[in-house]
Parts: C-alpha cells; structure tokens; sequence
C-alpha cells in the first residue's frame, strides 16, 4: 500500500510540474516560426555576414511609429512616467502577451546594427519579457526566436532588516517598474556580446512579437556595436 501511494504522489508531483511547465494557450499564439527549421545559428549568421562592417550610426524608431500591427492588443501613449519619475512620450502600452508590431526603418548606411529595445514591463508574473524578432518577414536565425529582457528588482528596505540580536539580513525584492533600454542576448549564454543583425542601406522591417509579459514600449534601437580599443591604445591613456 506504502508503495502504491508513493509511486502515486510522484505521479502527482510529475503532471503539476508539467502543468506549470507548459506555456498558456494565448502565449502561443504569439510564437513565430524558426529559418531553417531553426538550425541556422548565430555562429552561421556571423559567418554569412562576416565580411559586412559593424554600424557607425544609431537609429532609434519610437514605440508608436509603427506602420502595422497583427493580433496585438496596443494603445498610443502619449506620455507615461515611471516609478522613480522618469517620463517618456510616444510609447505604445502592449498588453495580451501576443501579438506582432511592425516598424519600417531606413539605413542611410549599410552595417551590422545590435538590435534592442526602450521598455517599461507592467505588474505581471515576475518573469522576464519575451519577444521574437523578425527582420524583412524572416527570422535572422534561432536565437531571435525567444529573446529575453529583464524586470529591476530592488530591496524592499534597503537598510536591511533587524532580528534584534544585532544581526541585519536582507529586505525582500520587490519590483521596480522603471524605463530600461537593453540590447538583444543570446539566451544560451554562449555570446557575451549583444546579437547582431545586418541591414543593407535602403528601407527595411523590423517586426517585434510579444511571447510574454506585458509593457510600455519607447521604442525599437538599432545601435553601432562598442569599438573595443586594443590594449596597447588603452594603455597609452594611462
């Protein structure tokens, strides 16, 4: 009986971890499929354009520039501030967790550009925000699939807390809805470095899925990767 119980329970505990494990019905919605049956890494990208110089210039496309919008559940914000006072105007507020914003943007100068995103995340679950990117209708490679950005988490009190015999121990975390501009990452943790795309000179379409989460979006960011000096240069400076 003991036994049959306890392979019992650990059925149990196996289909509520499956239960949790699995994503709502209306997060899949937004999901988009992979190039290449998503086989085509970042390395091969990187390979491909290997020979396309890095950016020079910023571009910066505000969150209610879009030109179209599938399935997405947006509203024009003209101005909205944050929890520690930061105001920002022309935003977009994105709710439902699904969805596609498109956005036309025009390259003056042909590069490879790392592609980011200016967002305040709205009160939800804790998790961080989830999108999938699409540049001219086609996923760049696997990792634009599920791009992760983060939420702030800050102590509740930051002085600590005080159990009276002298000994301090950290407060709770609480969330800290502020304005953030992030670049994309890969979420394999294999590149340090912010993901990259490469956009020739003219006219293009930077489509941004929801997958999770809900947020005021500021904008879309396509900025010049950071030059890295040599050591040499660097230690003339000193």
């Amino acid at each position: 009986i003991i036994l049959i119980l306890a392979l019992a329970v650990s059925m149990f505990q196996v289909a509520a971890f499956a239960d949790e494990t699995t994503l709502p019905e209306d997060q899949t919605a937004g999901e988009i499929t992979l190039t290449d049956e998503g086989d085509y890494t970042y390395a091969d990208y990187l390979n491909d354009n290997k020979d396309v110089a890095d950016a020079t210039t910023d571009i910066f496309v505000a969150g209610d520039s879009y030109s179209s919008v599938e399935g997405a559940a947006v509203e024009n914000v003209a101005e909205f501030t944050d929890e520690i006072g930061v105001t920002e105007k022309n935003l977009i507020k994105w709710t439902g967790e699904k969805g596609t914003v498109n956005y036309t943007v025009t390259v003056e100068k042909a590069g490879m550009y790392e592609l980011g995103l200016a967002y305040c995340p709205i009160k939800g679950r804790g998790l961080p925000l989830r999108f999938a990117f699409k540049v001219d209708g086609e996923v760049p490679y696997a990792s634009m699939n599920a791009v992760y950005f983060s939420r702030t988490f800050v102590d509740d009190k930051p002085e600590g807390i005080s159990d009276g015999n002298g000994n301090v121990y950290a407060s709770e975390q609480v969330e800290k809805l502020i304005f953030k501009e992030l670049k994309a990452m890969d979420n394999s943790g294999q590149y340090v470095e912010p993901l990259k795309i490469s956009l020739t000179a003219g006219t293009h379409t930077i489509s941004v899925t929801a997958l999770s989460g809900e947020f005021y979006l500021k904008g879309v960011t396509l900025t010049a990767p950071e030059v890295v000096k040599p050591y040499e240069e660097v230690k003339k400076e000193y």
